[in-house]
């Protein structure tokens, strides 16, 4: 049977119509769903139908995505050191002095008082004039 003699069919059969106590069911149900309010809905939708709705054909990108972001934030929180802990590693400069004389006094007394090496410092590298005249090679 192809598609137009199935119309055909359907358009020769007589209408019912609905039984009475139906249609007063079906008006009065319909009545009542347009007075309530949708629940943060945009037409049909409410609102996480429509964002699971526009995730759905990536999901598992998604999932991974969120998945990443997790682990990031948990190795942040992790990782973190308040301002005072990394500023307490660090001693303040007269301490470091104090401790680097301290430093040399012991060398000294266990060692015997070495004399420091002479360093030479490396001789300055002049540069030499620079001329901006281009020599002819005979090419042309």
């Amino acid at each position: 049977m192809s598609p137009d003699e199935f119309e055909q069919k359907l358009q020769r059969q007589p209408l019912r119509a609905a039984p009475e106590a139906w249609r007063g069911e079906i008006l009065a149900a319909a009545r009542a769903s347009r007075l309530t309010p949708h629940a943060s809905g945009i037409g049909d939708y409410n609102l996480l139908e429509l964002v699971f709705t526009w995730l759905r054909p990536a999901r598992l990108a998604w999932a991974t995505m969120a998945a990443a972001w997790v682990v990031i934030l948990g190795l942040n929180l992790a990782v973190r050191e308040t301002a005072s802990s990394r500023m307490a590693a660090i001693p303040p400069p007269a301490q470091m002095r104090e401790a680097m004389k301290q430093k040399q006094l012991l060398l000294a007394e266990l060692g015997g008082r070495a004399e420091r090496p002479v360093i030479k410092r490396p001789k300055a590298i002049v540069p030499g004039p620079r001329s901006d005249r281009r020599e002819d090679w005979g090419m042309g």
